[in-house]
């Protein structure tokens, strides 16, 4: 990692030696970095849509709640797919009615007992046709609204 000109060693877990990686740091606590591998968003997003026969193109956006609205991950994995990035606050998300899968953590670090499945459901205003995955640090459901399809 390279924080203005200063160089400091990167270990990551799992990782296999000599392999070559992209990553993005999104936080620093008491002296080391917390941070996601880009590939590993791409790679749960991609197979969850693959798990639900749904293709890449047939994402429209990508959501998650304001706090993330700067992770550099979901940035460049929205920006290589062209897809907008929405946030919504922890009232937005708390106000929205379901049945959710919902963690203690999760409530105890944004205030929302679940992020993924509620911005899925914020952001299509549809429904849920894939529940939370977990996964390598990332979670990802994905949600429909009314599908439009036209021979026209």
């Amino acid at each position: 990692m390279a924080v203005e000109g200063e160089e400091k060693k990167v270990i990551v877990k799992n990782g296999i030696p000599g392999q070559k990686v992209k990553f993005a740091v999104n936080k620093m606590r008491k002296g080391k970095a917390e941070g996601r591998l880009l590939e590993i968003i791409e790679k749960s997003v991609l197979n969850a849509l693959n798990n639900e026969n749904c293709h890449i193109l047939s994402l429209k956006s990508i959501a998650s709640i304001d706090k993330k609205a700067n992770e550099k991950g979901i940035l460049e994995f929205a920006g290589k797919y062209g897809l907008p990035f929405n946030t919504y606050s922890a009232e937005e998300l708390n106000s929205l009615e379901g049945d959710f899968t919902k963690s203690d953590f999760v409530k105890s670090v944004v205030s929302v007992d679940n992020v993924c499945e509620r911005s899925a459901i914020a952001e299509s205003k549809g429904e849920l046709i894939r529940r939370k995955d977990a996964g390598n640090g990332v979670t990802v459901a994905l949600a429909i609204n009314e599908p439009v399809i036209s021979w026209e």
